[in-house]
């Protein structure tokens, strides 16, 4: 798969276009992929849920969170930050 190489190697070595792989903690359980209000942060993809049973990847928006999920996400590092201060500030 030399074009999917390609694609992470450039990204994760592209200063200027900053995208990276990034994992967020969510301790909120019980609540749907579509609480999170991906929508709000358009220069985010929500790749996959990591949990303790496994993975779920490109889970669907009705998928609920588990106890000690991560959120797997292609993101930018400031946009990782204010994706992870909107997921804290979330009501429980």
């Amino acid at each position: 798969r030399p074009g999917v190489v390609s694609f992470l190697d450039t990204m994760m070595r592209d200063q200027q276009a900053s995208l990276r792989i990034e994992e967020i903690p969510f301790s909120l359980t019980g609540r749907p992929l579509s609480s999170l209000e991906f929508q709000r942060f358009p220069n985010s993809l929500l790749m996959a849920v990591r949990h303790a049973s496994g993975w779920i990847f490109n889970p669907p928006p009705d998928y609920r969170l588990e106890p000690g999920s991560h959120l797997i996400v292609m993101t930018s590092p400031e946009e990782r930050e204010k994706l992870a201060q909107h997921i804290r500030q979330l009501p429980a």
